[in-house]
């Protein structure tokens, strides 16, 4: 008499790097699987009846993978309760003797189902796979659109001892969201990582001061600029020696690049790109605009990037006058619009107020579209 027994062996740590996990062999998963459904890794969620961050179907989702036909799917609704209020997906453990944590990087990609959604996965270290209170969180992504994208998040910051890397995601309570997670990747540090979250300091219609977070040991860094859409080594380069650096000399309301490459013994790392636009030359107040004069035009700024319903000048309508600033599906030729598009088109311009103070405004304007769906807003910002 024969039989067949089915076991799985238990889990060892990873002892040797790069640990990759494309998620591909394995089992679409269900919300009422308990388990995440991928050997030795694990999930903490506080849902009652609905658990996400399982293997994604490929037949729903043909999109779903970066790669391949695998990935992590995680569905967080509005809803708290039978859904999860934070969700964390465990890794195996790592050899944190010959790998220790602080020395590691993360990266995978990632997506949203939706281009207006966005979010963010903490990346941190859990020291109990079986209590989410001991997750100790060491650095934030954040997530938006409908392409994948890769993400890297550097744990050298980490002080503790845990073995084992997680990626939590956390409910938003006004706006239901999809991730799907594929190729994560673990490995050393290089000995020069590149720059991360380059960001503005400082803006204005001629500089702009630039800051950016440094992953490795680099004290100096160089910074190349140019107008948007320059080839990498044709822009004007110039050295940083402390955060954040001011690039003077811009021209008004112009876009540009800016990369900063990390000055390393060992060589330039990879590169990251910030793309960011100058105020325009202030006007002084009192300030008077009625779109009959074109050079009126250069004062204002059009952010209508893809939209379907962009920000024109034109004369197709009026209140007095031949001109007026419109929204238009036909860039101008009509004020009609695509009421199946969502649109988020600005227009502004940029004034300067002498001192502290009340100001006030007026402006004539019109809509023609659904009471309960069309609006304009306006909003006073500074220029940064």
């Amino acid at each position: 008499l024969a039989s067949s027994i089915n076991a799985r062996t238990a889990c060892g740590v990873v002892s040797v790097l790069p640990f990759i996990e494309s998620f591909e062999g394995l089992a679409a998963g269900t919300s009422t699987n308990l388990d995440c459904g991928i050997p030795c890794w694990n999930r903490l969620d506080n849902a009652s009846s609905y658990h996400f961050g399982y293997i994604g179907s490929p037949t729903s989702w043909p999109s779903g993978a970066h790669t391949g036909t695998g990935f992590l799917y995680y569905y967080m609704p509005t809803t708290t309760g039978t859904y999860a209020d934070s969700i964390i997906t465990i890794l195996p453990p790592i050899d944190a003797t010959t790998y220790p944590l602080n020395s590691l990087q993360v990266s995978f990609w990632v997506k949203m189902n939706s281009s207006t959604t966005t979010g963010d996965i903490i990346i941190g270290a859990i020291s109990n796979i079986t209590d989410a209170t001991t997750f100790v969180p060491i650095d934030t992504v954040h997530v938006a659109g409908l392409n994948y994208d890769m993400k890297t998040a550097y744990l050298s910051n980490y002080t503790g001892t845990a073995s084992n890397i997680a990626l939590m995601f956390k409910r938003n309570p006004t706006t239901t969201t999809y991730y799907f997670v594929d190729d994560i990747i673990v490995e050393s540090i290089p000995a020069c990582p590149p720059v991360t979250d380059i960001s503005l300091a400082g803006i204005d219609s001629d500089f702009v001061s630039v800051t950016w977070t440094e992953n490795g040991n680099a004290t100096s860094w160089t910074v190349e600029y140019g107008q948007h859409g320059f080839p990498l080594g044709s822009g004007t380069s110039l050295t940083a020696t402390a955060v954040p650096f001011t690039i003077n000399g811009l021209t008004p309301n112009t876009e540009y690049d800016v990369y900063v490459t990390p000055v390393c013994d060992s060589g330039s790392s990879p590169t990251r790109m910030s793309t960011f636009r100058t105020a325009n030359v202030y006007l002084t107040l009192p300030f008077s605009c009625n779109f009959e004069d074109s050079t009126q035009y250069n004062w204002w700024c059009l952010e209508n990037g893809s939209q379907v319903n962009k920000w024109v000048f034109g004369s197709a309508t009026n209140n007095g006058g031949t001109h007026s600033l419109y929204g238009s599906n036909d860039n101008g030729t009509t004020n009609a619009y695509t009421n199946t598009s969502t649109t988020n088109a600005f227009a502004y311009v940029d004034v300067m107020l002498p001192a502290a103070g009340d100001y006030g405004y007026t402006y004539d304007w019109k809509c023609t579209g659904e009471s309960s769906f069309d609006y304009l807003r306006v909003a006073l910002v500074p220029v940064s």
